[in-house]
């Protein structure tokens, strides 16, 4: 699991209270709303982030985000990574359908190759795609030493990185921090001059 909490210094909060304090509430309204604003912004840039690096499709990303929205009594907003590795499959790939290899001799099969990191292929000499029945297409490779109950090669999915391992490495990171920062200093100043403008 990976993560970005983000939330207020008490010398803000004590700003903010002080020019909305003729506003019962208005600090508490302005930051959280500010905060939930920035966190989601976070999440776009990590998503953004992430897809420069990595050629995976950003439905897989959003899906294994998770957003804490802040409220007025707990003024901190997280985004919260979760998640395994995912499957190869899900990446760049040379086939998008299963090849025919019934019949084919293995050295003359087509060879799959990968784009995981964008820019830096990869082909897998000795993997296979394969759907299951369940519909998932996936790289798989045939084992030469472990076999199965039944006496047979063991088979095994190819898999890359989680989402937690790619959005925790220290250049995506950063930068998703320091958008999220200035993310909710616009924020915050779009709420305190709305609520002194008579908003809701």
């Amino acid at each position: 699991m990976a993560g970005v909490s983000l939330g207020i210094n008490p010398g803000r909060y004590e700003e903010i209270r002080r020019a909305l304090s003729h506003i019962p509430g208005g600090a508490e309204k302005a930051i959280m709303r500010g905060l939930n604003r920035a966190i989601e912004g976070a999440r776009a840039e990590a998503i953004r982030d992430i897809r420069n690096r990595y050629t995976v499709h950003p439905n897989i990303l959003k899906g294994a985000m998770r957003i804490i929205k802040a409220s007025p009594g707990h003024l901190i907003a997280t985004l919260i990574a979760r998640g395994a590795g995912i499957p190869i499959s899900k990446f760049k790939m040379s086939h998008v359908r299963v090849p025919r290899q019934k019949g084919i001799p293995v050295a003359l099969r087509a060879k799959i190759s990968t784009e995981i990191v964008s820019g830096a292929s990869k082909e897998w000499s000795h993997a296979f795609l394969a759907r299951m029945k369940s519909g998932h297409l996936g790289l798989w490779t045939r084992s030469k030493d472990l076999k199965t109950a039944r006496g047979r090669a063991l088979i095994t999915e190819k898999f890359s990185l989680g989402v937690p391992q790619m959005i925790g490495t220290s250049a995506i990171l950063t930068e998703v921090v320091n958008a999220a920062g200035h993310r909710l200093d616009k924020e915050i100043g779009h709420q305190i001059k709305f609520l002194l403008e008579g908003g809701g």
